[in-house]
């Protein structure tokens, strides 16, 4: 569990920055929803042995995943994470994705953790992206 001087918005955050939810396993609770909404596409599992193994099996999939940059918001109940996932070779052929985990809590342990994504974008999206839509702060 969290210390008082490492709460659980840090410990989500330092989970997603290294892309491993294990060390965290003591945080969720039994029967923990993980709600996963990727464009085109919304599933659920329930507990936490099925909640890692899909995250460990999805991460395993990636060449050379890396997160390069969060944004961790405590709440009222939980926490918020803001994060970009890169993959594959750094530079013009790297694919990115932005996510929003948001995890939910009964005041001690996290009971539900959702997970917004926009879905792996390629080299061409990225590029279509940066042309269409010039971002003030990427």
């Amino acid at each position: 569990m969290a210390t008082k001087t490492e709460t659980l918005t840090d410990r989500v955050e330092q989970a997603i920055q290294d892309l491993d939810l294990d060390p965290i396993r003591d945080l969720y609770h039994d029967d923990v929803v993980l709600d996963v909404h990727v464009p085109t596409w919304r599933f659920q599992a329930q507990g936490p042995d099925a909640l890692l193994n899909w995250y460990r099996d999805t991460v395993s999939h990636m060449p050379n995943p890396r997160t390069v940059w969060t944004r961790a918001t405590p709440t009222a109940d939980g926490a918020i994470v803001e994060w970009e996932l890169r993959v594959g070779p750094e530079g013009a052929e790297e694919h990115l994705c932005r996510e929003v985990d948001i995890f939910h809590t009964d005041g001690d342990r996290i009971t539900e953790h959702v997970i917004w994504c926009t879905g792996m974008w390629d080299p061409a999206t990225i590029a279509r992206q940066k042309a269409e839509a010039p971002m003030v702060r990427w």
